[in-house]
């Protein structure tokens, strides 16, 4: 094995999904009795405890609320993502089943490392049919700290392959907020322009790399060649 690739989803592996936009709406309503919107406060590269944190505390729900219901409010959003997302079409960007075959016949690890609830992470990539490339991640549902799950992606790629402990670590996303999580993390990052970020912006986070697509022929095939 020579090295882990860490994939963001969100806007790096697919585009964003309408049934998860939805789904909080539901979790706000049902458990908080409010409307919000997680557009009001730039939800890119957030985790989905923390954007939901977010706008409970902008829409004026005070923290003992907020704590006390938070959980509830998860596992709604998780349910009504689980049946929404039955009727959506998701759309994986260009170029990354083309790269997801080529880093499998390689010896690399590939994981996640997302945002999002676990459960709402694993039905995108099947509904996608993603899902057979990755077995492991770090979730929003372990950690509202991206950088934090960072660690616990490697700490589970560890317990996969005792040999990964010494070997390079990739993470890629789309959001400057994946570049600093992987800097807080001590691994190597790309910034990929395939969101909302250009790569002039992302560029300004320093990472490792900046590609505009995950196409390999766009700059993720020296990646790879680094890795052989």
């Amino acid at each position: 094995m020579n090295g882990i690739l860490l994939f963001d989803i969100d806007n790096t592996l697919l585009k964003n999904s309408k049934s998860h936009r939805q789904a909080f709406h539901e979790g706000f309503s049902r458990v908080f009795g409010i409307r919000g919107d997680v557009e009001a406060i730039n939800p890119h590269g957030k985790t989905d405890r923390q954007i939901t944190t977010e706008v409970l505390r902008q829409s004026g729900v005070d923290e003992e609320t907020i704590r006390d219901g938070l959980g509830e409010c998860m596992s709604v959003i998780a349910d009504v993502f689980a049946e929404l997302v039955e009727l959506e079409q998701l759309i994986v960007l260009e170029g990354v089943f083309e790269l997801l075959e080529l880093l499998e016949a390689r010896p690399l690890l590939l994981g996640l490392v997302t945002g999002n609830l676990e459960s709402i992470a694993w039905k995108k990539l099947r509904r996608t049919g993603l899902k057979g490339y990755f077995s492991f991640g770090g979730f929003g549902s372990d950690d509202s700290i991206r950088s934090r799950l960072v660690t616990i992606a490697l700490e589970r790629a560890r317990n996969r392959n005792a040999g990964a402990a010494s070997k390079p670590v990739y993470l890629i996303g789309d959001t400057p907020r994946d570049i600093e999580a992987g800097k807080e993390a001590g691994v190597h990052t790309v910034g990929a322009a395939t969101g909302i970020y250009s790569q002039d912006e992302l560029y300004r986070h320093r990472p490792d790399a900046v590609l505009p697509s995950l196409r390999p022929s766009e700059g993720f095939g020296d990646i790879i060649d680094q890795l052989s």
